[in-house]
């Protein structure tokens, strides 16, 4: 039986998946450490960087490149919770003015009953 075409596109990706490889510990701890300082290095650094770890130049710029869009969501996840947790005070604190609003009027409303 011949193989199909989802069959092949199967074969692809998993060809495709196993071309890949992990950077290893210390690839990544210098990474992390050039990005700490720098997250946008000039193509010179990146080309520099690669020849040090034994890399493509191409890996190490889609590394900068990956790593500054997940900072970006950390980011926007930190800025996110933080006003969450800015508007539930709010809530709070409208929630605590509305009773005591509604118990002035209370008080000014037996004030007035009693003045009568």
């Amino acid at each position: 039986m011949a193989p199909t075409n989802s069959d092949i596109w199967a074969q692809s990706i998993l060809c495709n998946d196993n071309m890949r490889r992990r950077f290893s510990d210390e690839q990544i701890k210098s990474l992390e450490n050039m990005f700490e300082t720098e997250s946008r290095p000039e193509l010179r650094t990146k080309q520099q960087l690669a020849k040090r770890l034994g890399l493509q130049p191409r890996q190490v710029a889609i590394w900068f490149q990956n790593k500054r869009a997940r900072s970006k969501s950390k980011q926007l996840e930190l800025e996110y919770r933080m006003l969450q947790i800015s508007y539930d005070n709010l809530g709070s604190k409208y929630e605590l003015l509305k009773k005591e609003h509604e118990s002035l009027l209370i008080q000014s409303f037996m004030f007035t009953a009693a003045e009568t």
